[in-house]
């Protein structure tokens, strides 16, 4: 398993390039059969939309995302099938909350990664969806799966992020503040 750091292939060619970015793949896909505990520097939307796809066809019960808004890493169609994928096993889960608060709840409800879910009625009623603008606005942005894995950015406007597929203790601190996000902001009712 090899770890590459973001900065990396800066100047490489794009064989170069297109090996580090198999490699970064590599390690997450082996991290997250694994639940490894490994920190991967996780901030491009690239490398963001391939680990939270990760989060959906690896978890099993739950899969939890605070985010600003739902753009970028979100419109990722494999992402989507992976989500729709993921809400058809057997006691699985989904929670979105989002903060942003120039995004109003209707472009949310419309944005192809909810419709995608709720498309389905079977799917719609393992989701949830809530507005937690105000005071988590300028909270870190984070994902969690299952009992296991986390994504956390350590600053949402520059997108820098580390994840780790088998941090135990990480994610039941994080876990700790989707439940307050989750019991603190409005649900939508989608």
């Amino acid at each position: 398993m090899m770890l590459n750091d973001s900065r990396k292939g800066m100047n490489d060619t794009p064989s170069d390039e297109k090996k580090l970015r198999e490699e970064y793949f590599k390690t997450i896909e082996e991290c997250a059969k694994g639940k490894i505990n490994f920190r991967i520097s996780n901030g491009s939307v690239d490398h963001a939309a391939y680990l939270l796809k990760s989060f959906f066809e690896y978890g099993n019960k739950r899969v939890f995302i605070f985010t600003g808004q739902l753009r970028h890493i979100f419109d990722n169609p494999d992402m989507i099938k992976k989500a729709c994928e993921f809400l058809k096993k057997h006691d699985s889960e989904l929670t979105v909350a989002y903060a942003d608060k120039d995004v109003p709840d209707d472009i949310i409800r419309a944005h192809p990664f909810i419709k995608g879910i709720i498309g389905d009625p079977d799917l719609a009623k393992k989701f949830r969806l809530f507005n937690a603008k105000g005071m988590y606005s300028d909270h870190p942005h984070f994902a969690l799966m299952d009992n296991s894995a986390y994504r956390l950015e350590s600053d949402h406007h520059k997108s820098h992020a580390i994840a780790n597929f088998g941090d135990i203790k990480t994610v039941q601190r994080l876990d700790v503040t989707a439940k307050a996000i989750t019991e603190n902001s409005m649900e939508i009712s989608l």
